[in-house]
């Protein structure tokens, strides 16, 4: 439609950089790939985020300021990615959480684990325990930073420095 060749857009495509804070990897440990989308402040932009990795997301790292978003759309879309542990921050996390369980006994499918959680380092550490190679642990709030860090590039600052102090 727009006038380019498809083999020089796919050539184009394999150079692609995202921006900084957007689906961007940060580590592969143990065969986990480890994605970092911190601006993925709202419902819409989780659920794009998680269909961006189809059936490959092992963990989704999710939650944060209350802005009392409708989270159904997101928690159904959680379910369908097959994911098989949800770590929650508060407080929206807690809300997505019991939303996904909720969806998952409607409709008679399997709920991740879900785990609780203000601690990126513990966050890390149950994606290293509890995922296996080739699965994504995708970090994608869909809730604002605010509360317990000041905004999205410290939350992401966190979950690097959970990611480095992993690998020590």
């Amino acid at each position: 439609v727009a006038g380019v060749k498809v083999e020089d857009g796919a050539m184009l495509a394999k150079d692609f950089l995202p921006l900084p804070y957007r689906l961007e990897t940060v580590a592969v440990i143990e065969g986990i790939e480890f994605i970092d989308d911190p601006l993925a402040t709202t419902p819409e932009a989780l659920i794009a985020a998680i269909e961006t990795f189809d059936g490959r997301i092992g963990a989704i790292i999710c939650g944060g300021h209350e802005r009392n978003q409708d989270y159904s759309c997101a928690a159904h879309a959680i379910i369908k990615s097959g994911s098989k542990l949800l770590i929650a921050f508060p407080i929206t996390g807690e809300r997505i959480a019991s939303q996904v369980i909720a969806n998952a006994n409607m409709t008679g499918k399997s709920s991740p684990q879900v785990i609780a959680t203000t601690s990126m380092e513990e966050a890390v550490s149950a994606v290293l325990r509890l995922c296996a190679p080739g699965d994504v642990c995708l970090h994608s709030p869909g809730a604002p930073s605010f509360g317990q860090f000041h905004n999205y590039k410290e939350r992401s600052k966190a979950f690097r420095d959970a990611i480095s102090a992993s690998c020590s």
